[in-house]
């Protein structure tokens, strides 16, 4: 050990900490013998132990012993039981193939595969397989018609204007060609233009690919010729944006106390900017397009960050957005005629339960008004009293109990939704107390882009009972298989790392 030069550490032995040994040493019938002594084994149970596990077996005539010394600190007797009974599983399957490679053999009894495979993994459940985003928008515009849908600044739209002008927006890119599983580009600033803009690429049966336009010029590029979109939906303060983009740009604008939707249509010949003139749409397109969409076309493309390597385009579909929605209903508590905030950017998937779930529930969305999240926290604040769901990532709910706690009103119902990041038992705390308990509901989100949205949750009840400093991500959404697979893709017992693999209706 000193001339390794180890790095000591006082709560670790410094060369390994688990070790295995197998005595197998015969003597002539378990005793020995010298020239006036008489000797036979003697065994003694330790109370001490030296390593974190120490696992010694033995052999004997009628088979082999094996005894488990274990760190009572660091480990608990079930565990233990469990490593003794994969074990004694790993022994059985080599002896059952010798020749067989041991990564791939399993430690897995029957009962532990049923369990983890089958039963953990029941979750089936009924959805609207047969509906669209825009049928159940439109069946809410049939119940709902006069209230308010989106709200932005001193703006707002209620659901049947909001319906007729993305009819609008719907029959003009249908005029552009747009049909099913069309990609079409969207870019817009926060504003009611956003919304109608996304509806009315969803009518027209199109799927929509959000950009954001604080977005690097490259990524913005790259994103436009990946997808090939031939349309791009924008506002026309931005077009300097798009020099390099060569399809059709449509400018979309609000104005007016009537909330006339004008359209202008743009494109960019060797780095000029061509611009049509504004044209006020007829009133004769407020009417809902025949439905060309069915549950397996898309509904959007998101990017991924990159972070890990090149973004790439994840193809949300009709089947799989209509399931998360269904389960989000279902599970997430709301307030009838509550307003939900949308603060996140729509290039982000975070987004989606903020946009749909209201639409479909008869509820406002109210858009925040500042570009930058962080700065929006204060907005966010300023508007708690008056939202029923929030959602937002756990970066939001740290720096929010700084400024808003004291704003929460006790008799109001809400829930939070928080997601994107790790979850910290701290950053909960401060909302969940006995004052407001009964009123807030809080659910952590658990789901990669390619699962739309969410695919595990954990609904946050109590704190004290939670011993970990993270908030667990809970278990899979209804229709939803979670498994947790070695390198191998094996199964991995109970309390043993490997890596989340995701199966099931929401998978893009």
């Amino acid at each position: 050990v000193d001339h390794l030069n180890i790095s000591r550490e006082l709560n670790r032995n410094p060369v390994f900490q688990v070790m295995f040994v197998l005595q197998n040493t015969s003597t002539e019938e378990g005793e020995l013998k010298f020239n006036n002594i008489e000797a036979s084994p003697a065994f003694s149970s330790y109370s001490v132990v030296k390593f974190d596990l120490d696992v010694s077996v033995s052999e004997h005539e009628e088979g082999i012993e094996v005894n488990f010394n274990y760190a009572m600190d660091l480990f608990e007797e079930e565990t233990i039981r469990r490593f003794a009974v994969h074990f004694e599983e790993l022994i059985k399957a080599s002896l059952k193939d010798p020749a067989y490679p041991v990564q791939t053999l399993s430690l897995l009894t029957a009962l532990e595969k049923e369990q983890l495979l089958v039963e953990w993994n029941d979750t089936k459940a009924d959805y609207p397989e047969n509906k669209t985003i825009v049928q159940l928008f439109e069946e809410q515009v049939e119940k709902t018609p006069d209230n308010i849908a989106v709200v932005h600044e001193d703006q707002e739209l209620s659901y049947k204007e909001l319906n007729e002008r993305a009819n609008q927006v719907a029959h003009y890119l249908r005029g552009l060609g747009v049909g099913a599983d069309t990609l079409v580009a969207i870019a817009v600033e926060r504003s009611l233009e956003m919304i109608v803009g996304l509806l009315g690429i969803l009518k027209a049966g199109g799927a929509y690919v959000p950009l954001d336009p604080e977005y690097p010029q490259e990524r913005l590029q790259f994103m436009l010729e990946d997808t090939q979109a031939s349309i791009l939906i924008t506002q026309e303060e931005l077009n300097e944006r798009f020099k390099t983009y060569s399809g059709k740009i449509v400018n979309l604008q609000i104005q007016g106390e009537e909330k006339e939707l004008l359209i202008k249509e743009a494109s960019f010949k060797k780095g000029s900017l061509i611009l049509a003139d504004w044209q006020t749409l007829s009133d004769t397109l407020t009417h809902n397009p025949i439905s060309i969409t069915q549950p397996h076309h898309l509904a959007y493309v998101i990017y991924t960050s990159g972070s890990t390597g090149k973004p790439k385009g994840v193809l949300i579909d009709q089947n799989n957005i209509l399931h998360y929605l269904k389960h989000s209903k279902t599970v997430y508590p709301f307030v009838q005629n509550g307003r939900t905030l949308l603060h996140s950017s729509i290039a982000f998937d975070m987004s989606v339960t903020s946009l749909f779930l209201p639409l479909i529930l008869g509820n406002s969305i109210l858009i925040s008004s500042v570009k930058a999240q962080v700065d929006s926290l204060e907005e966010i604040s300023k508007e708690l009293n008056q939202l029923s769901f929030v959602k937002l990532t756990p970066a939001h709910l740290g720096a929010l109990k700084e400024i808003s706690s004291s704003r929460l009103n006790d008799n109001e119902k809400r829930s939070f939704i928080i997601g994107g990041e790790n979850l910290l038992k701290e950053d909960v705390s401060l909302y969940f107390n006995a004052r407001n308990a009964s009123s807030l509901s809080l659910f952590n989100e658990y789901g990669p882009t390619e699962a739309t949205v969410g695919c595990c949750v954990f609904k946050i009840e109590n704190l004290e009972k939670l011993s970990q400093s993270s908030i667990p991500i809970g278990r899979p959404i209804n229709n939803t298989q979670m498994y947790i697979l070695d390198k191998n893709q094996n199964p991995v017992p109970i309390g043993v790392s490997g890596e989340i693999y995701i199966g099931g209706v929401g998978l893009a």
